[in-house]
This record gives structure tokens, sequence and C-alpha cells, in this order.
């Protein structure tokens, strides 16, 4: 992997890269420089054709909690806990990554 503000794209390249088009229902056109979905095929049922880029980790994550709240579906605070929770989680899983794939 690149270096930390790479991470997420790195990320979901490396995700992208394991589904199909036609996995996706998405008819194959053409000669693809590389393996998997383009990241315009990655899109929300909602927004057809809409992608959205992130820079970091934290980005992503304040737009969301932004968006949940916004929407009625969560409060800000069980959001922000959700995040220290999902922090949580992230630092043991890194920290017992040996143990999680031997």
């Amino acid at each position: 992997m690149s270096d930390e503000s790479n991470l997420l794209g790195d990320y979901v390249r490396a995700r992208r890269e394991l589904v199909t088009p036609e996995q996706a229902g998405i008819p194959s056109v053409g000669v693809r420089r590389v393996p998997g979905l383009r990241r315009e095929e990655l899109t929300s049922p909602t927004a057809p054709g809409v992608t959205r880029t992130y820079t970091t980790w934290k980005v992503l994550t304040d737009e969301n909690v932004d968006a949940r709240v916004w929407s009625g579906i969560h409060t800000r605070s069980a959001d922000q806990a959700g995040v220290r929770l999902g922090r949580q989680v992230a630092a043991y899983a890194l920290r017992h990554a040996a143990r999680l794939f031997s």
C-alpha cells in the first residue's frame, strides 16, 4: 500500500478489482485497462451515475454522520458514539491482525 493519505483509495480500488462487470450485471464493452469495475460503475441505486470521492476516512465519516442526522435517521450523539466504537474496533483489529489472518 502507499502512504496513509491513499489508504481509502487503495482499499476501494482493491475491492473494485474483485468484481467483474458481469457479476454486477453491467455489460462489458470494450477493453478494460484494469480488472474489475470502473469507478463510475459504483453508484447508488437512488443516484445512478453519481460517484463520491473522499480524500480521507475522516471526510467520509463526517459526511456520513451529517447525512444521517439531517435525514433524521440518527441523532448526532448516536453517530458520534458509533464513530468512536468503530475506531476502537479498527484499532483492535489492527493490533490483532496477525492472529486474525493466520
